[in-house]
């Protein structure tokens, strides 16, 4: 609820205070993880706007990694070269 808040009044997304939203997480990742914040509010966006996330030319999807904060403000995250390093292992860009 409190990333639905920071979305609709920070990202312009006022809809989403009328909506019924639910986030499916797989793969036992851990909802208390801060790292995760920014890839779920990219996943609400994505489903607010109708839009698909950008894919490159191979079909692999960006890895989103960081922290949303209150204020709106992406804030970066600790053991960022290792998330990097295992998205990429996964196949993601």
């Amino acid at each position: 609820q409190l990333m639905l808040a920071v979305l609709s009044i920070h990202a312009n997304m006022k809809e989403l205070r009328r909506q019924d939203s639910f986030v499916n997480i797989v793969g036992g990742l851990r909802l208390d993880e801060t790292g995760s914040d920014l890839s779920i509010a990219m996943a609400l966006a994505s489903a607010f706007y109708e839009s698909r996330i950008w894919v490159d030319s191979n079909g692999i999807p960006p890895a989103f990694i960081g922290e949303v904060g209150l204020g709106g403000e992406i804030r970066p995250v600790k053991q960022i070269e290792s998330r990097i390093s295992v998205a990429q292992r996964l196949g993601i860009s």
